[in-house]
């Protein structure tokens, strides 16, 4: 289990206006969180520090599916090295970096352990929004240097301008962004809540869908595309004689962040109820209140045993 940690053992501490560390005596505060994202290695890690000696870090593996959160964090700073104890799944852990370089927005660290460098970048903004839903936070609230740019790490969880830095939500989970400035990169985190309208992908083409779906951060097979996120296990599109989508069929996890209910609640505060076309574990919706106005619709379906163990929610275009 340990080797699972060997990227979070390195993080570490808070903001201070330096540069280069040389071995030095003073005492140097460490407040605040940091972040690191890896999505070539599927690693997430969140520290913060307290100006009580107190740490706490939380970090995940996708490909591992694991989660952990430390316990009765502590630390110290002597010079540029931090020194401290954490227990993690019950175990006595030791804490040792050091600190190789900071500035107003990353830290990069050295593991003492392994050799293993990183950098952290500031966490200015923690915010959360729905699938679809358009939020910019109030940047020059949150920096005090000149912002550049700003980059998604997900782009199919989170979208994000890159020159006004307005966020969409795309796909449930959580990612970060990086706002670009003069003086570094500090990051905002994004969680995204429920699940994105997919009949807006009604009338596009493959080409249109697959410039959206870059390999980059899925793996695709024809028309299938496997994201294996928190929710969705992968998407599926369906073309009709004139080469447009006209079916979107979202396989959802078996252990999806979302339970069947919650995701039956969801879809029935979005869309309308359409009772001719329920059975147990099986719900059909539209776009309408009426069948003769409604362009789209919407099956829920749970019934494992009839879809080889998948459940999915289907997108259909009417006619």
């Amino acid at each position: 289990m340990k080797n699972v940690f060997l990227l979070l053992l390195v993080s570490l501490f808070a903001i201070v206006s330096c540069s280069k560390f040389e071995e030095k005596e003073d005492v140097y505060s460490i407040e605040g969180k940091w972040a690191y994202e890896s999505r070539e290695d599927k690693v997430w890690e969140v520290v913060k520090f307290l100006p009580n000696g107190v740490f706490y870090f939380s970090n995940q593996r996708e490909d591992l599916n694991i989660e952990n959160e430390n316990q009765d964090g502590r630390y110290s700073i002597v010079g540029n090295h931090i020194v401290g104890t954490y227990k993690l799944n019950g175990a006595l852990m030791n804490l040792d970096a050091t600190i190789i370089e900071i500035t107003d927005y990353e830290l990069t660290l050295k593991s003492n352990d392994t050799g293993l460098y990183v950098t952290y970048h500031k966490v200015i903004d923690e915010i959360s929004v729905d699938c679809d839903e358009r939020y910019t936070p109030n940047y020059s609230q949150l920096l005090n240097h000149k912002i550049t740019g700003y980059f998604a790490h997900n782009p199919l969880m989170v979208n994000v301008n890159s020159q006004t830095g307005e966020i969409t939500g795309e796909l449930y989970g959580i990612t970060m962004i990086d706002v670009i400035t003069e003086k570094g990169i500090a990051v905002v985190i994004v969680s995204v809540k429920g699940i994105k309208d997919y009949t807006q992908y009604f009338g596009k083409t493959k080409a249109d869908v697959d410039k959206e779906y870059s390999p980059e951060y899925g793996t695709k097979n024809d028309d299938i595309f496997y994201i294996n996120g928190a929710l969705v296990r992968y998407i599926g599109f369906s073309y009709n004689e004139k080469g447009e989508v006209y079916v979107v069929q979202v396989i959802v996890q078996d252990d999806a962040s979302m339970s069947d209910m919650e995701i039956k609640e969801y879809l029935e505060g979005k869309y309308y109820l359409y009772e001719k076309g329920c059975e147990e574990n099986y719900w059909t919706y539209m776009d309408s209140p009426n069948r003769s106005t409604a362009t789209a619709g919407i099956v829920w379906n749970t019934r494992i045993e009839e879809n080889e163990g998948m459940k999915i929610i289907t997108y259909l275009k009417l006619d």
